[in-house]
């Protein structure tokens, strides 16, 4: 071993990248790795004459007295490295940085301020790469190998390091160049709303918080609505977002009702929904991250504290920054109250200078010169602007909604009218907090100024669920598209109490939920509820019947991209339709969207909200029959035959009650296909030639290539192989000619089993690959878990370990969010069965743990991994 060196020293530091997801990867396999990277370390180091002088986990901390020497073991290692055959799903990745100074070394090793700089410049890297500081680069010239080159990747901001760092990336031809941005403070992710309006005053407020936050993990900002909770919060996020290095995340909870949902929120905001959609994922996720979420609008899903102490506990580095009118009352949790602004005194009133200084004062002149550049504070408007605010006891919320007035109307009736607005509300519920009242009373005041179109219109939004379209409110809110409603919408935004923003090419507006809760009560002061919530629901059963016939056609990705826009307003409807009375509109549409609702994995959530439906009385013949046969799809593709059978059969009654030949039809096929999946291929066969007959009388091109399949299934299920496979092929190519992809991506995956039970495996691979990435294309979640079990089952014989994880991911999605049809219930023996005799057994249940852990993003990964092989 060298000399430890002294004086000017080169500082090399390697960690591997990921190695948590390594270690959870590989089980017990992991000590093996890390021992053969940890040779590979350690002989580049000694043939650069270097030493090593500390460890870490998988890190590597070595010096030596030239940077050229650092240089040469920096190579060599990512050589090896990249030239070692490392297992499945276990190839290593490692960052090196290297820093010449000087340090102080004593008996417990180096200290100093370079030996950090260094450490610091090795934690922004990614695996594979070299990272040089400018010191070291400019050692290096002039001596470095010819063939080494230093792209210079600017000046970072590095934790904990006041100056910025000059950092620099060794390249050589023989090794990977390109790399994702290295992870300085200014390149931390964040989902931070950008901030229309500018920031006011709250300085001690920032610093008290960010105090807080440096030292405790749980911090909740308290105070009623309307304090500026929400703005203070994300102000502090941004200042404190170089010190998380996984980045800051706002996560809004006015849309949650369920404190279940918590998790799903964070994810979805965090843009891992698919990675992390539940608690016990998201909790894995977080784990080794260094991160700041903030939750703004907990009080109404108090009991979700849970979740985040669940998370707090299963993730040691992220921190918890919550808004809420009340505290949590959680374990370490540190509550900060937030106080109203300051308001003059009286005193002050004529003197602009100091009310100028006054932050209140400052928010509300700020914010009406943006909606009236002529205003200003001078001694004239001074009285009224400090009147003004301190009849909003220096609410925010209220002010801004004030200030938003002042368009229209001088200082002076502002105030006046203000005084007379906030009596409005008086003598309100008694358990409402004061400042509360005062909120509404404001929102009030605002709403006041509104004409009688704008009130109405106002009233009519409260009826949508988060967010809506333009085409949307022209219809529920006056029954028909008018083109004052586009300027009746501009006029609430103007008054601050609606708001916008841009979703994929198309305006979506939305209210703030306390704004919401006003507008909500006063849709029901005009009597207007019921006939509002009619409306709702007739637009939306609307929407969704004139999406129905894409949704099997090769549009059917944009509309289900065009339905998931309005998620919550279609849930809301079917909600509203068994709360409502009104059973007959939500049947007929669950019925008409179920096909929606399986592609997005909301499968068992509708089938529930469609029980309800069903057990109501009053239901239409017609419109019982639509909700029968989309109870029976979604139970069909859940796997649970004999719910989607009864179900079926009922309808079918129905629809032979109506004389509805196409609906009898579809019905006998869809008859078909349960008998035969439930072993009773014989009638499985009848009912198809039955649906066959009708169809063919109708012109049903679609519904023939589908009975097809029908017939080609009971004829495979009874044992003919040979006499199946000609009918999938013709009902595949129908369904081609239609556009139809989810269909014939699934009749793909059924001809795959065909083909492997005709001994040709090959071929059966390369058709189930194809439909994988269809079905991934699509984004169709059910299809996608079905194409996850096939590849598991077919790269069995291949890859053993790496199917049975496939096939535990697999397993766990569909139970959570259904899946279809299982390769074993066809012929193609199922993954786990296939390599039980290949591998032992604790290796396959470690294996299968593994992939029930998976998220179905990880799973598809591992399934493409799989197929690229073959």
């Amino acid at each position: 071993m060298a000399a430890i060196p002294g004086g000017v020293t080169t500082f090399l530091f390697t960690d591997i990248e990921g190695s948590t997801r390594l270690v959870q990867r590989l089980g017990p396999r992991y000590p093996s790795v890390l021992k053969d990277h940890n040779g590979i370390l350690d002989s580049a180091v000694n043939e650069g004459h270097g030493t090593i002088v500390d460890r870490a986990g998988d890190g590597v901390f070595a010096v030596f007295s030239s940077p050229l020497d650092a240089l040469r073991a920096s190579l060599s290692a990512q050589r090896a490295i990249a030239a070692h055959p490392w297992p499945d799903g276990g190839a290593v990745r490692v960052r090196i940085g290297m820093h010449v100074g000087q340090a102080l070394h004593t008996d417990t090793g180096f200290t100093g301020l370079d030996v950090h700089r260094a450490a610091r410049i090795a934690s922004v890297g990614n695996g594979g790469q070299i990272l040089l500081s400018d010191q070291a680069r400019v050692l290096l010239e002039g001596i470095a190998p010819s063939d080494v080159g230093m792209r210079d990747l600017g000046s970072h901001r590095l934790k904990d390091l006041d100056q910025p760092e000059r950092i620099f990336q060794a390249e050589v031809p023989d090794l990977p160049a390109d790399f994702a941005p290295i992870r300085s403070l200014d390149t931390r992710p964040h989902n931070l709303p950008s901030e229309l309006t500018e920031f006011i005053g709250r300085d001690a407020e920032r610093r008290a918080v960010d105090a807080l936050l440096e030292r405790h993990r749980l911090v909740t900002l308290v105070g009623s609505g309307g304090t500026g909770k929400t703005r203070l919060a994300l102000r502090v996020a941004a200042d404190t977002l170089p010190a998380f290095s996984h980045g800051v995340f706002f996560v809004p909870l006015e849309a949650v009702r369920e404190a279940s949902a918590v998790p799903l929120a964070i994810a979805r905001h965090m843009a891992v929904e698919r990675v992390a959609p539940t608690l016990d994922l998201l909790a894995e996720y977080l784990s080794d991250r260094e991160m700041l979420l903030v939750l703004d609008n907990f009080e109404q899903v108090l009991p979700g504290v849970h979740y985040v102490a669940r998370l707090l506990e299963s993730a040691p580095r992220i921190k918890v920054l919550v808004t809420s009118r009340t505290r949590l009352n959680a374990r370490g949790e540190h509550v900060f109250e937030v106080p109203p602004m300051a308001v003059p005194d009286p005193t002050a009133a004529d003197d602009p200078e100091r009310l100028r200084a006054i932050d209140s004062v400052e928010l509300f002149v700020r914010r009406a010169q943006a909606v009236n550049p002529q205003f200003a504070l001078s001694s004239t408007t001074g009285p009224a602007i400090a009147q003004i605010v301190a009849r909003l006891e220096g609410l925010p919320l209220a002010i801004e909604l004030a200030a938003a007035r002042a368009r229209l109307l001088p200082a002076e009736e502002l105030a006046s009218r203000l005084g007379d607005a906030l009596g409005l509300l008086q003598g309100g519920p008694v358990d409402l907090p004061t400042r509360h009242q005062t909120i509404r009373g404001t929102i009030a005041w605002s709403h006041d100024l509104l004409t009688e179109p704008q009130r109405a219109i106002f009233r009519r939004l409260s009826v949508f669920a988060v967010t809506f379209s333009i085409d949307a409110a022209e219809q529920v809110t006056v029954g028909a598209p008018v083109e004052d409603v586009i300027d009746l919408l501009g006029s609430l935004l103007d008054h601050s109490l609606l708001q916008s923003r841009i979703e994929n090419g198309q305006t979506r507006f939305r209210m703030l939920e306390i704004v919401r809760s006003f507008a909500i009560e006063q849709l029901a002061q005009a009597g207007e509820t019921e006939e509002i919530h009619r409306r709702h629901e007739t637009f939306f059963l609307d929407l969704a019947e004139k999406a129905e016939p894409h949704l099997t056609g090769k549009d059917q990705a944009v509309w289900i991209h065009q339905l998931s826009a309005d998620r919550d307003n279609l849930r809301a409807a079917l909600i509203q339709a068994i709360h409502g009375g009104t059973p007959d509109q939500g049947l007929l549409l669950a019925g008409a969207s179920w096909r929606f609702w399986q592609a997005v994995g909301a499968a068992s959530e509708v089938r529930r909200l469609l029980g309800e439906l069903l057990a109501a009385t009053g239901a239409s013949t017609e419109a019982r029959a639509k909700g029968l046969t989309g109870a029976a799809g979604l139970a069909y593709w859940q796997a649970d035959y004999a719910a989607a059978e009864a179900e079926y059969e009922e309808a079918l009654k129905l629809y032979e009650t109506m004389h509805d030949r196409f609906g009898v039809a579809d019905t006998l096929f869809s008859l078909s296909v349960t008998a035969t999946w439930s072993g009773n291929h014989k009638r499985g066969a009848e009912l198809a030639d039955a649906a066959l007959r009708l169809f063919h009388d109708l012109g049903a091109r679609r519904e023939v290539g589908m009975v097809l399949m029908a017939r080609g299934f009971a004829r495979w299920m009874e044992g003919d192989v040979a006499g199946a496979r000609p009918l999938w092929q013709e009902s595949l190519a129908v369904a081609i000619e239609l556009g139809d992809q989810f269909e014939a991506a699934t009749k793909r995956l059924a001809i795959a089993s065909l083909a492997f039970q005709q001994g040709d495996p090959f071929e059966a691979r390369g058709i189930a690959r194809g439909a994988l990435d269809e079905l991934v294309q699509l984004g169709n979640v059910t299809g996608m878990i079905m194409a996850l079990d096939w590849v598991a089952a077919l790269a069995a014989p291949l890859e053993p370990a790496g199917a049975v994880r496939l096939a535990g991911a697999a397993d766990a999605l569909r139970a959570r969010l259904g899946g279809g049809m299982r390769p074993e219930d066809v012929g193609l023996p199922a993954a786990r069965s296939q390599v039980s005799d290949r591998l032992p057994v604790d290796v396959i249940e470690e294996g299968w743990l593994q992939g029930e852990a998976m998220s179905l993003d990880e799973a598809v990964d591992l399934a493409r991994q799989l197929v690229s092989r073959w």
